[in-house]
């Protein structure tokens, strides 16, 4: 069984990551390695927190709590900064900029999305005078007591 640096492994798994995008595929082809060495290689990455491809963890189809986690590291990094950022994840500057605009989309009120709705008032205020809550047993005592 052959053994590998944490140097080596680290190498092999950025040829995953763009701008190449290898498939693991053609990484065992290239490198002469194991195919399941390259997986269980990738899986550790990924549960350490990496970004990683495959066709379930390219970056847009991953799932929004991910995206806004993206978001809330990012926020305030310099552009030189994000770039490093997006670098070690494996992302490009231009996908997580979008994503922070969906989130910012996301959060503005309905009245700022769609001020047609809410042009009138919404509710009248004005009491309405004595409401009982269940007027049907009030009247039960009543009943029992006839």
């Amino acid at each position: 069984m052959a053994s590998y640096s944490s140097e080596r492994k680290v190498a092999l798994l950025k040829k995953l990551l763009p701008p190449l995008n290898l498939s693991v595929a053609e990484r065992v082809r290239l490198e002469e390695i194991s195919e399941q060495t390259l997986y269980n290689w990738r899986k550790q990455a990924k549960a350490k927190g990496a970004a990683m491809s495959g066709n379930k963890s390219l970056p847009d189809n991953w799932p929004a709590e991910a995206k806004f986690a993206v978001v809330v590291e990012i926020a305030t990094l310099s552009e030189i900064e994000l770039s490093e950022y997006c670098r070690s994840k494996g992302l490009h500057p231009e996908q997580v900029k979008a994503w922070r605009q969906a989130c910012i989309a996301g959060q503005q009120s309905s009245c700022e999305c769609r001020p047609e709705r809410w042009s009138r008032d919404t509710r009248n205020w004005a009491p309405q005078g004595t409401v009982a809550l269940n007027p049907e047993r009030e009247e039960m005592p009543l009943r029992l007591a006839a």
